[in-house]
């Protein structure tokens, strides 16, 4: 079976309030501000490809008043980041020891899943992963349909190996690919983001190199390709060659479940380790 997770909240304790809690002194007052300033809603633009400084400028010239805690939110964003999910670590490596092939899929900025990649070892665990903001990052012109395809070998137009995306995705690649550097940089420095988030089992490709298997050109201006858009599942089941039968997901967030069951995908609503476990006991995953 091939089972895939969200990150945020399902193998990773992000959470603004573990912030904006202690700032503000008073989980009302924080839970006010990211309800009404910096909420989900403006978050998920970043998700989507929109640049932090951009996302930043906008809300400030909105809220000039709160232009200081709008900028936390990028500036000290590793402070959400309350460690690992209880237990996810090792029901993920029970899953893996188990002959289960394991994906990720989240909506995740561009900008700040790199500063934390490497400090869950979760995330070595898996077999590949679509993240979002590698996927609609506007900048990112004449891409392969995201990162470059696994198992293809995707042309370089700087002649660089593993290089970056305009900035972006430097080092950021395919699982089991050898992929094609959109500036002829090899495994540098992606504006600091990205530097070393490499292949697990192959050379890295950039989102910026064209995928051997003929995947068309991504053009700045589209839409964002996040959750609960079917496109970005259909993506991640096209990339590495899944039937939606033979996938479940796992997610937090009801509506991306939902979009995922629509598609045919056996989506689980994800609320705490224990439960999952005996929810894929019931499906003899374990």
């Amino acid at each position: 079976m091939n089972l895939i997770f969200d990150f945020g909240g399902v193998l990773i304790d992000w959470d603004p309030h573990h912030l904006y809690d202690p700032y503000f002194g008073d989980r009302a007052r924080a839970d006010w501000f990211l309800q009404n300033i910096c909420t989900m809603e403006w978050n998920t633009q970043m998700d989507g490809g929109k640049p932090f400084a951009e996302g930043i400028a906008e809300l400030s010239a909105r809220f000039p008043e709160w232009s200081k805690e709008i900028e936390m939110f990028h500036s000290q964003w590793t402070k959400m980041v309350g460690g690992p999910i209880p237990g996810m670590l090792e029901l993920v490596r029970e899953l893996k020891a188990a002959g289960h092939r394991l994906y990720g899929l989240s909506n995740w900025s561009a900008e700040t899943f790199p500063l934390i990649c490497d400090d869950y070892p979760v995330l070595n665990l898996l077999d590949g992963m679509v993240v979002s903001g590698f996927e609609s990052a506007p900048r990112v012109v004449g891409s392969a349909d995201g990162i470059a395809a696994e198992g293809t070998a995707g042309s370089a137009a700087g002649g660089g190996a593993g290089g970056a995306a305009d900035g972006h995705a430097d080092g950021f690649a395919a699982r089991s690919g050898a992929g094609g550097a959109a500036d002829g940089h090899a495994d540098g420095g992606a504006d600091g983001y990205a530097d070393g988030f490499d292949a697990r089992s192959g050379a890295g490709g950039a989102a910026g190199g064209a995928a051997g298997s003929g995947a068309g050109a991504r053009m700045s201006g589209r839409a964002p390709l996040i959750k609960p858009n079917p496109e970005i599942y259909k993506l991640l089941l096209s990339r590495y060659s899944l039937q939606p039968a033979d996938c479940i997901f796992i997610d937090d967030n009801p509506a991306n479940v939902a979009a995922a069951q629509t598609i045919g995908i056996h989506a689980i609503p994800f609320t705490n380790c224990p439960n999952l476990r005996k929810q894929l006991a019931e499906l003899n995953l374990l």
